[in-house]
């Protein structure tokens, strides 16, 4: 059985970094947490507007959107406890970074499985 990859995307995890600076200055500044609550919804669609677009098959990458997805969703429930929220919100972006990261490794080692020899049985066939 082929391993599964993860491909998250890597503007996803952009869009989600923004959000948590956004968020983290918007507690700092005492600012209300309802904006907050509606930055993380937000974060909270794009996440599940790209599961929505990823094919059922690629079991890694659903595990990974869903479980952000659900730390987005403890986020929001978060409004009288600001520091919580944030809380959340970097555990989905750090949920979306290791499938990131795990994604690109994945593909790097399968980049450099095969190694072609010079020599072997090729040169022979073409000498004789």
């Amino acid at each position: 059985m082929a391993m599964q990859r993860c491909a998250v995307p890597v503007d996803l995890v952009r869009t989600a970094r923004i959000v948590v600076d956004s968020v983290a200055r918007n507690i700092a500044n005492d600012g209300s947490g309802v904006y907050s609550a509606l930055l993380a919804s937000q974060l909270y669609e794009t996440i599940k507007d790209e599961l929505a677009r990823t094919p059922r098959q690629a079991a890694a990458t659903v595990g990974v959107l869903s479980a952000a997805l659900d730390q987005c969703r403890h986020a929001a429930v978060h409004v009288d406890s600001p520091d919580l929220m944030e809380g959340e919100l970097r555990a989905a972006v750090e949920t979306l970074e290791r499938g990131m990261q795990t994604g690109a490794a994945a593909r790097t080692a399968s980049a450099h499985r095969f190694k072609v020899i010079e020599g072997g049985l090729s040169a022979a066939a073409s000498s004789a």
